[in-house]
């Protein structure tokens, strides 16, 4: 009897689903508070941080198990997850929200990586992108 070789691709990003629910069970437990002009809550953006770039990361390992399953519709181009879900999704619904959260997602490895944590920090509130949680 022939053998056939069977690949395995495993997709790491769905382990990140339970870790990402308890940082928002965690996130809403603290008392909110009404941020004000100059910064939100110290809680809201680190763990608004913490859940989108761990969204990112799952996102990035299903992209990669679709660029293997989907290779013959994946242009030797698509060199970005990005790249590829446009390639294989071209009328993509949500096109600009993913491109936000990737420009966000970018922004804050580079302010991180430049100036260090506490400055990206108070530069994502400063820009009101840090994902703060505001009352009602």
């Amino acid at each position: 009897m022939p053998r056939t070789k069977k690949t395995l691709v495993s997709i790491l990003g769905s382990s990140y689903f339970q870790p990402i629910a308890n940082l928002v069970e965690q996130w809403n437990a603290f008392p909110h508070h009404r941020p004000n002009k100059v910064q939100s809550g110290f809680y809201e953006s680190g763990y608004a941080s913490s859940v989108v770039l761990l969204l990112v990361a799952m996102f990035e390992s299903y992209v990669v198990r679709l660029r293997f399953v989907q290779g013959s519709k994946v242009p030797a181009s698509a060199r970005t997850a990005l790249g590829v879900v446009f390639a294989i999704f071209p009328r993509l619904r949500h096109r600009k929200a993913l491109i936000d959260v990737y420009v966000l997602r970018d922004w804050q490895d580079r302010a991180i990586s430049q100036c260090g944590w506490a400055a990206s920090k108070l530069a994502l509130t400063a820009a009101g992108a840090d994902g703060g949680i505001a009352d009602a």
